[in-house]
C-alpha cells in the first residue's frame, strides 16, 4: 500500500474510534421552566433599552438587582444604572427604585462586590457619551446593607493601572479578590503584544474593603489568551476559571492558589454544541456539583431541532442564541450534562442572557432562580426571572 494512503487510512480509523468513544452528553430541556418580566422595555417612556442586571441577597426575603437603562446596546448618549428590590418568597417587586447616575455618561456593565466589612460596593464601567470609549471603572458604595449608594468617583488605580470592566469577585475573610478587565486608553494598560490591542484580565486583591487594590495575577498573560469577560470559584487551594476570549476557543482553567494555570481546556474543540463562545459566563458550585451559565450560540447543524416544529419545517440558522447551564467535573473539567435553559423554540433572540443565578425554597422544595435580560427581535429588552425545579436540572 502506498504509504501517505496508509497514513491516511489510519488517522481516518483512529479519529472514527476516538469519536465513536467519546461520552455522549445528555441535554435537557426543562419541563419546569416559569417567567416573570420584572421590568419591560416597553413600559419606559424613555430609556426603554434594559440590559446587563446583576444581583446580590440583601437578606431572606431581599435581593437587590441592578441594570443599564439606556437607549441601545451600546455607544449610548446616556445611560442609568437602575435599582430594584425583589422579594423572592412573594416573588414580588418592592415599589422603591433608585437610578445610580453620572451626567453625560454611559453607565454600561456594574457589578455589586460585597466586601468582609459588610459594605456593598457596585463598580460600574463607565463610558463616553455616545461612545464606547472607557473612562475608567466608577464606584457606587453602601454603608447600610444596601438600601442606599453614594457616588464616591473613580476606583483609581492599583499598582499604577485603571481599569474599565468589573466581572466577578470572591470574599473571604478580609481579603477580596476581583476579576477586571483594562482597556488600551487607560492609564498603564498598555498592549500586551504588539498583534493583540486589547486590553487584559487580572485578578485583583483588596485586604482593606476596597479602599486600596493590588494586581495579583494577569490572566491574559497566565492563559495565554485574550481575555475579556471572566468569572471565577474556589476549588480546592485553588480556583476555576470560566472566560470569554476575543478568539475561537472556550477556556476553562484551574489554577493554583497563586493563580497558576494547573489544567486548562477548550470547550469548543471538545464539545460540538459550545458555539462561538459563552457570553457572559458564571460558573459557581452547588450541592458537590459545578456548573457554567451563559449565553451559548450554537454552530449551524449542530443546535437541536426547535420545539414543537416537524423536521420538514425550516428554520433560520442565522441567530441560535440560546442560554445553556452545563455541568462539569472540576477533576477531568468534562462537560457531564447540559441544560437549554431559554430558547430551544429558537425564536429571534438578538440580545440577551447576560445571567445571574440564586436558589429559593418554597414548600420544602428548591428552585433554581436567574436574573437575566431578554430581547426579541423588533422589541426593546426586558428584564426577566426566569426559575426551574433545581432537581430537575442539576
Amino acid at each position: 500500500m502506498n504509504p501517505t494512503l496508509f497514513v491516511i487510512l489510519t488517522f481516518a480509523l483512529l479519529g472514527t474510534v476516538i469519536g465513536a468513544s467519546a461520552p455522549a452528553v445528555p441535554e435537557l430541556v426543562p419541563y419546569h421552566h416559569y417567567v416573570q418580566t420584572l421590568v419591560a422595555g416597553q413600559d419606559m417612556d424613555a430609556q426603554h433599552y434594559l440590559a446587563f442586571p446583576i444581583v446580590t441577597r440583601l437578606g431572606p426575603e431581599e435581593l437587590l438587582i441592578g441594570y443599564k437603562r439606556g437607549y441601545s446596546h451600546a455607544h449610548d448618549k446616556e445611560a442609568d444604572f437602575d435599582l430594584i428590590r425583589f422579594n423572592p418568597a412573594t416573588e414580588r417587586l418592592n415599589p422603591q427604585r433608585a437610578s445610580l447616575h453620572r451626567d453625560n455618561v454611559n453607565l454600561q456593565n456594574g457589578e455589586f462586590v460585597r466586601f468582609g466589612n459588610g459594605d456593598i460596593a457596585c463598580y460600574i464601567d463607565a463610558q463616553q457619551s455616545g461612545r464606547s470609549t472607557r473612562l475608567g471603572l466608577v464606584e457606587f458604595r453602601s454603608t447600610d446593607g444596601g438600601r442606599t449608594f453614594k457616588d464616591m468617583g473613580k476606583m483609581g488605580l492599583a499598582d499604577g493601572v485603571e481599569y474599565g470592566y468589573v466581572f466577578d469577585f470572591i470574599t473571604e475573610g478580609k481579603t477580596t479578590w476581583m476579576l477586571a478587565m483594562t482597556f488600551t486608553n487607560l492609564p498603564g494598560a498598555k498592549p500586551l503584544t504588539p498583534k493583540n490591542t486589547k486590553g487584559w484580565v487580572a485578578v485583583l486583591r483588596s485586604d482593606d474593603s476596597g479602599k486600596s487594590w493590588q494586581c495579583v495575577k494577569n490572566l491574559s498573560a497566565e492563559f495565554k489568551l485574550p481575555l475579556n469577560e471572566s468569572a471565577f470559584v474556589r476549588h480546592r487551594d485553588g480556583f476555576i476559571f470560566v472566560c470569554r476570549p476575543y478568539t475561537t476557543q472556550q477556556p476553562v482553567v484551574v489554577t493554583d492558589g497563586q493563580f497558576n494555570a494547573v489544567r486548562q481546556v477548550d470547550l469548543i474543540a471538545q464539545y460540538p454544541f459550545v458555539g462561538q463562545v459563552l457570553g457572559r459566563p458564571r460558573v459557581f458550585e452547588k450541592d458537590g456539583h459545578h456548573y457554567i451559565l451563559g449565553r451559548n450560540t450554537y454552530k449551524p447543524g449542530h443546535a437541536p431541532p426547535p420545539l414543537g416544529r416537524p423536521d420538514s419545517i425550516k428554520v433560520s440558522t442565522s441567530n441560535r442564541m440560546k442560554l445553556s447551564l452545563l455541568r462539569f467535573d472540576p477533576e477531568t473539567l468534562a462537560v457531564t450534562k447540559r441544560v437549554i435553559l431559554d430558547n430551544a423554540e429558537n425564536h429571534n433572540v438578538v440580545d440577551g442572557y447576560y445571567a445571574v443565578p440564586w436558589w429559593q425554597t418554597r414548600a420544602g422544595k428548591t428552585y433554581f432562580n436567574l436574573v437575566t435580560y431578554k430581547r426579541i427581535a423588533n422589541r426593546s429588552p426586558d428584564i426577566v426571572r426566569m426559575e426551574y425545579d433545581w432537581d430537575e436540572v442539576k
